[in-house]
């Protein structure tokens, strides 16, 4: 399954939680994750893979400025 297709299929989940904060932290992180990995087949993703996502994404502003 490819990520895209995972990312509209799994963003039903983040709906159940009660927190608005909560779900919209975790639904811009799987925004830029859909759109970076996108074309991937999910079991192509390597460990090593994420980590640069994660770190690329945590790089520049503060963190309370980052999004």
């Amino acid at each position: 399954m490819k990520v895209s297709k995972a990312g509209k299929s799994g963003s039903t989940n983040f709906r159940s939680i009660p927190k608005k904060n909560t779900v919209s932290a975790r639904s811009f992180v799987k925004d830029r994750f859909c759109r970076h990995f996108g074309d991937y087949e999910l079991n192509d993703i390597s460990v090593d893979n994420i980590l640069d996502f994660m770190n690329e994404l945590s790089e520049g502003p503060k963190p309370q400025t980052k999004r």
